[in-house]
């Protein structure tokens, strides 16, 4: 089951991003979190154009008239960029686990714990 998230502007209540929280492996996730600490430390072109590349297979839509792709991420200003990163990041640490508890008589059962809910889709302020 794909997760969602919808991120939302404090200061640009018509502005969101919706991107796609699972099919993140550990070696992308790792790409991203690598990408965004470059961009932030070194601040040049090329480290920000790679965090657009690691980010971009996540972002879904958007409410800009660009595309929600590696392109249209590069028509908007870096502080945008960071911002969807370190939203992505925050809401992929808590996307709950795909698979059930096994119950004890050897059957898959639900997890009724909170973080473990099938919510389609949270929101993010950033």
């Amino acid at each position: 089951m794909e997760r969602f998230a919808v991120i939302e502007f404090d200061e640009y209540p018509d502005d969101w991003v919706r991107v796609r929280l699972t099919g993140a492996s550990v070696r992308l996730y790792n790409a991203i979190i690598e990408a965004f600490n470059e961009a932030v430390v070194r601040w040049m072109p090329e480290p920000i154009e790679k965090l657009c590349d690691a980010i971009a297979p996540f972002l879904d839509s958007w409410s800009y008239p660009e595309t929600a792709d590696g392109d249209g991420l590069r028509e908007r200003d870096p502080a945008f960029v960071f911002a969807v990163a370190r939203a992505w990041v925050r809401e992929v640490r808590d996307v709950p686990l795909p698979l059930p508890r096994k119950s004890s008589d050897g059957e898959a059962s639900e997890d009724p714990s909170p973080e473990n809910s099938t919510t389609p889709s949270s929101t993010t302020s950033s």
